[in-house]
């Protein structure tokens, strides 16, 4: 069984089936936060925006923590406010962004049932291996290619 040609990877590639990326990232912190040439204008905003403040609210408790064990003890009134005042803000962050996701997923789910009322399918196409090539390639040049290839293994 040859996976690179199942999959039609390598020298067995579909003209114009897989979208290759340019993971050519310029700089060694973004390709380690995984922003990479595929994300969009905003998709860069939105992926800073979310480091600036994962490690900013981590800073502030660092911050605190340190005012808290080398400064100044701080009270527990203080601490309580302060993770009251975060999780109020979290709570309000988490909602925001479940309404900013609803918005954007209701029409790609609209998008998806329509593509699927209207797809093309082929009902071969159930995943079965037939002659080391998908049974769904019955009459392509892969299985001929494939049936040749047998049939001269099976000759020697």
């Amino acid at each position: 069984m040859n996976l690179n040609r199942m999959l039609h990877r390598g020298k067995y590639d579909v003209k114009d089936e897989h979208k290759k990326a340019d993971d050519a990232v310029k700089s060694t912190w973004l390709k380690f936060v995984g922003i990479t040439q595929e994300f969009t204008g905003w998709d860069r905003i939105l992926a800073y925006g979310l480091i600036v403040w994962t490690f900013g609210w981590l800073a502030v408790f660092i911050i605190g923590a340190i005012i808290n064990y080398m400064v100044k003890p701080i009270s527990l009134d203080w601490w309580s406010g302060f993770w009251k005042f975060w999780l109020w803000l979290y709570i309000c962050v988490s909602i925001i962004t479940m309404f900013w996701f609803v918005a954007g997923g209701v029409p790609d789910l609209r998008f998806l049932f329509a593509r699927l009322r209207t797809l093309k399918r082929d009902d071969r196409d159930d995943g079965s291996i037939v002659g080391h090539h998908l049974a769904a390639e019955e009459d392509t040049i892969v299985a001929q290619a494939d049936t040749a290839e047998e049939e001269k293994n099976q000759t020697k």
